[in-house]
């Protein structure tokens, strides 16, 4: 595990030292969309001392090396391995999140409206829009895009192994090396694509991938919004129970998306 350093993106800087997450919600830093951009520049448009940042993320970053006995790398999982966890966890939670928090929404919009019409009435807005994009990019997700990205691992494998048996590669080393050379010559779209068969889903999937990527900055946007009218999902003074519960449970929903599409962008869809 490495340390931290100004050159990484936000979302290596995830993949490195998952608690990092906490810092870049604080000086709002969108590490899932926005992933893509360096650490440096991010820091800089906030006005954050660099060199101080990156001393105290690296000293917990140590003590979280030592400390940490469950952490799980997922950018040394395979693409299943990773499908599987997004899927079950990520997808599951988001499921669970939103059958609880949509009769809370409309209970607190009808008993609170006079209190606070103007918010109330677009926090429920943006609600119903980002329920409607996530269940149909969920499920599309895990009927569509995933058994592609599957399928196509599966492919890759299969010639892969065959190369090894035409002795092409005669010990695991050869093919180790094989395996890279392969796969380099597949990004670059040049060489052994002739002996890879399904070039073309290779194509499709990585055209899938941008819409569903799109499709993540959307949700990210409705989040943000609905972040900002909240202020920061913070209930007023007045509110009862089950109000607070229902910001509670956005803010719960938030935080898990964004690690959510983290997994996806910086990890998992950065392979194909």
């Amino acid at each position: 595990m490495k340390n931290i350093n100004r050159n990484l993106s936000l979302g290596e800087c995830v993949v490195i030292y998952p608690p990092i997450v906490e810092k870049f919600n604080e000086i709002q830093l969108d590490y899932c969309c926005g992933g893509d951009r360096s650490l440096e520049v991010a820091l800089e448009e906030k006005g954050v001392d660099i060199d101080k940042f990156i001393e105290d993320i690296n000293a917990a970053l140590e003590k979280f090396k030592f400390d940490n006995t469950v952490y799980v790398d997922w950018s040394e999982k395979s693409s299943g391995e990773l499908i599987n966890h997004i899927v079950n966890t990520h997808h599951a939670k988001t499921f669970e999140l939103l059958k609880e928090i949509d009769p809370l929404m409309v209970k607190v919009f009808k008993v609170h409206y006079n209190h606070a019409p103007q918010t109330l009435t677009l926090v429920h807005k943006l609600f119903g829009q980002l329920k409607s994009e996530l269940e149909e990019h969920l499920i599309k997700e895990e009927v569509v895009l995933f058994p592609k990205m599957i399928e196509f691992n599966d492919s890759l494998v299969e010639d892969e192994d065959e190369l090894f048996k035409m002795g092409k590669a005669d010990n695991e080393e050869g093919k180790e090396k094989l395996i890279k050379e392969l796969r380099n010559d597949l990004e670059q779209n040049h060489g052994i694509k002739d002996k890879i068969k399904d070039v073309k889903k290779e194509h499709e999937i990585r055209e899938e991938i941008r819409s569903f990527e799109e499709e993540h900055d959307a949700a990210g946007d409705i989040i943000k919004e609905l972040a900002e009218v909240t202020d920061d999902f913070t209930a007023p003074e007045w509110a009862c129970a089950s109000f607070k519960l229902l910001y509670l449970k956005m803010h719960e929903l938030e935080k898990d998306i964004f690690v959510h599409i983290h997994k996806e962008n910086n990890i998992l869809f950065k392979r194909y």
